[in-house]
C-alpha cells in the first residue's frame, strides 16, 4: 500500500475561466466539493508522461520498452497505392460537392 502525499498550493487563475471551470465541476458532479480531485485529474491529463505511462500499462508494455522511431517505420504496415486511393477520394468528393 502506497501513501499519496498531498501539497496545498496557490494559484493565480484568470477569475472568469476559473467560475467557468466551477460550473463545470458542478453541473458534472453535482457540486464542487471534490473540486481538489477535479483540479488534480486535468493537471493528471495535461501530464504527457503520464499518459504515456498510462497508455504502456493498458497496451501491457512495460516503461523503456517503448520502440524508437525507427522500429517503427521498420515495423509499420505498408499498404502500396495507398496515397493514390485516398487522392482519388478527395477528388471524388471534391466533384461531389462542386457539382461537376
Amino acid at each position: 500500500m502506497s501513501l499519496t502525499t498531498t501539497v496545498k498550493t496557490t494559484v493565480n487563475i484568470d477569475e472568469d475561466v476559473w467560475e467557468e471551470f466551477k460550473r463545470t465541476v458542478d453541473r458534472r458532479y453535482g457540486g464542487t466539493r471534490n473540486l481538489s480531485k477535479v483540479v488534480e485529474e486535468a493537471i493528471s491529463n495535461y501530464n504527457t508522461l503520464e499518459l504515456l505511462r498510462d497508455a504502456a500499462r493498458a497496451l501491457n508494455v512495460e516503461p523503456g520498452e517503448y520502440p524508437s522511431s525507427t522500429e517503427v517505420e521498420t515495423i509499420r504496415p505498408s499498404v502500396d497505392g495507398a496515397s493514390m486511393i485516398v487522392r482519388e477520394m478527395r477528388d471524388e468528393r471534391e466533384a461531389r460537392l462542386h457539382g461537376h
